[in-house]
Order: structure tokens, then sequence, then C-alpha cells
């Protein structure tokens, strides 16, 4: 060899494409570079040679403590038989909503100091607070047999025909007409959309869904 060279090096076929990918930023086009069968991969010491590791017992077959519960998993992963209770649990829990007496006073409790600034905001064509739920109520969310509601769309879900009647008849000692409340601001909602502005852009993103499901 000659005195003052540097030394070749060796850097095997995955390397050498990495290395001209880099270079070149076509790596497809340079699989060509990468010529016969492919060197086997890399065994690092610590993995394969060290005396402890090969002396550690096989891994058992047995369930891992850390593997997920099926209760922790997303409904979509659980088990058939998962789906179907949480579903038949979700369904008594509807029925049994709609069996308790009928009380539309939560409404007209949240309404009471927010109905005015609701008014106001879609006058103004665009709403800006939280008053959705309670003032443009809608039934709950229901996918796949199962609630899927937030605790709020939970709480002011109407659960049937007789509820709904109720909160159009329904009016407080103090002045809180709920058919009034739900008309005037009914009607606030058609003419900005007869006026060219559409639901999303009255409403929000999220609560633009909520008032097609209300009418």
């Amino acid at each position: 060899s000659r005195i003052g060279t540097r030394p070749s090096l060796h850097y095997g076929p995955s390397n050498s494409l990495s290395r001209a990918s880099r270079k070149s930023g076509r790596s497809s086009s340079l699989s060509s570079l990468v010529q016969g069968p492919p060197e086997p991969p890399f065994k690092s010491k610590l993995r394969y040679e060290t005396p402890l590791l090969r002396e550690l017992p096989p891994q058992s077959s047995a369930r891992r403590p850390d593997r997920p519960d099926a209760r922790s998993l997303s409904p979509r992963m659980q088990p058939q038989g998962a789906q179907s209770q949480r579903r038949a649990t979700s369904l008594r829990g509807l029925r049994e909503a709609e069996t308790r007496p009928i009380n539309v006073q939560r409404f007209a409790d949240a309404q009471r100091d927010t109905f005015d600034r609701a008014l106001q905001e879609i006058c103004q064509g665009r709403k800006s607070s939280c008053w959705m739920w309670f003032t443009i109520p809608t039934p709950p969310h229901i996918v796949n047999g199962v609630e899927r509601g937030s605790s709020v769309n939970r709480k002011f879900a109407l659960r049937s025909d007789e509820e709904a009647r109720a909160f159009l008849k329904f009016e407080t000692d103090d002045g809180v007409n709920l058919r009034e409340n739900y008309v005037a601001i009914m009607t606030a909602v058609l003419e900005q959309l007869q006026a060219g502005r559409s639901p999303t852009s009255l409403l929000g993103h999220f609560d633009a869904p909520k008032l097609a499901s209300s009418v």
C-alpha cells in the first residue's frame, strides 16, 4: 500500500445507497448502485455475544403484564363482546333517562343570564360565547347505539317527544319563556341565513351540526 494515501472504507450495500441518496436526493434511481446479494445484518456484541444475555431464560408465551386491557382500548379495537356490552349499557341508560319525570327547569336556569347575549350575537352575525346546548337543544348524540355526547350534551339533550313538547310549553314565574326564546333565536338565525351567511360562519364549525340536529 502507498504511504500517505487514505485507506478505502467499506460501508456495505445499504450504507452506500444511503450515502449516494443523500448526495443526489433520488434514492429510487440509485438502486442500481447496489449489486450482489445484501450482506447479513450487523449483529451487536451487546445483544448476541454477551454471556449474561445468552444465559437469560427464553421469554414466556404467557400474557405480558403490560399488555393493555380490553377496557382501555378504543371502541373500534375492543372485542365484539365488549362493544355489545357497552352498547347495551348505553341503551339501558337512555331508556332509564326517558322514563324519568320530565323536568326542563334546567334550560330556564341556564338561559336566564345568557339568552339576551346569545340573541345579540346572532343578530350581529357571529356566535362568540357558549350557550348552544341549552338555547338550541338537540337529541342525544348516538353513534352505533352508544351515546357519545359530552357531559353538557347529556345534561341538556331532549330525550323524547314529550320532553321536547314540555320544553316548548315551559315558562318560569320570573319570565323565562323557553318557547319564546327558541322562536326568537331561530328567527334571528333564519334571517342571517337568508342574508347569505352559512351556518358554519354564523355558529362555528362545532355548533353548525347542532343546529341541523335541533330543527
